[in-house]
C-alpha cells in the first residue's frame, strides 16, 4: 500500500477542523433562533398586558361615563317636571280671581314663564356639551384603538422575519449536508481511486511472489 501523499494529509487533518467549524456554526444559529423566539414572546405577553390595561381603562370610563349620563338624564327629567308643575299651577292661579289680581298674577307668570324657558335652554346647552364631550372621547379612543391595530400589525411582521428566518437556517443546514454527502462521496471515489492504483502494484507483487 503506498504512503499518503501530502493532499490526502492535508485532506484528513482538515475534514475534523471542518466539521467542528460546522457544529459551532450550527449552535450558534439555534441559540440566536432561541433568543429571537424569546425576545418575541416576551415583546407579545407585554403587548397583550398593555391592551387588557388599555381596555379595561376604556371600559371604565365607559361605564362611569354611561352611569353620569344616566344621572344627569334623571336629574333633567325631574327639572322638567318640576318646571312643568310650576306652569301648570301659574297658569291655573291666573285664571281665578279679580281683574287687577288676575293682571298682576299674568305678569309674575311671565316672568316666571320667561325664567323657566332660560333654564330649559340652559338644559339644552348643557346636553349639547356632554354629547360633544362623549364625541370627544369617542375621538380619543378611536387613536388608541389605531395604535392598538399597528402593534397587533407589528407582531405579524416580526413573525413573517421569524418564519423567513427560520426558512433560511433551514436552507442552510440543508446546504450544510449537501456538502457533507458531497465530501463523503469525494472520499469514497479518492479510496476507490486508491484501491485501483493499488491493485496493479499487489498484481505485480504476488506475480513475483510466485517466480
Amino acid at each position: 500500500m503506498p504512503p499518503a501523499g501530502p493532499l490526502e494529509v492535508l485532506v484528513n487533518k482538515v475534514k475534523p477542523m471542518a466539521r467542528e467549524v460546522q457544529h459551532f456554526i450550527q449552535q450558534q444559529d439555534e441559540q440566536q433562533q432561541q433568543d429571537e423566539q424569546q425576545q418575541q414572546d416576551e415583546q407579545q405577553q407585554q403587548q397583550r398586558k398593555h391592551n387588557q390595561q388599555q381596555q379595561q381603562q376604556q371600559d371604565e370610563q365607559q361605564q362611569q361615563q354611561g352611569k353620569h349620563n344616566q344621572q344627569q338624564q334623571q336629574q333633567q327629567q325631574q327639572q322638567q317636571q318640576q318646571q312643568q308643575t310650576l306652569l301648570t299651577s301659574i297658569e291655573e292661579q291666573t285664571f281665578c280671581g279679580s281683574a287687577a289680581a288676575t293682571r298682576r298674577r299674568g305678569k309674575t307668570a311671565a316672568a316666571l314663564r320667561f325664567s323657566v324657558k332660560q333654564q330649559q335652554q340652559k338644559q339644552q346647552q348643557q346636553q349639547q356639551q356632554q354629547q360633544q364631550q362623549q364625541q370627544q372621547q369617542q375621538q380619543q379612543q378611536q387613536p388608541q384603538q389605531q395604535q392598538q391595530q399597528q402593534q397587533q400589525q407589528q407582531q405579524q411582521r416580526q413573525q413573517q422575519q421569524q418564519q423567513q428566518h427560520q426558512q433560511r437556517q433551514q436552507q442552510r443546514q440543508q446546504q450544510q449536508q449537501q456538502q457533507q454527502q458531497q465530501q463523503q462521496q469525494q472520499q469514497q471515489q479518492q479510496q476507490q481511486q486508491q484501491q485501483q492504483q493499488q491493485q496493479p502494484h499487489l498484481l505485480t507483487a504476488s506475480r513475483q511472489l510466485r517466480r
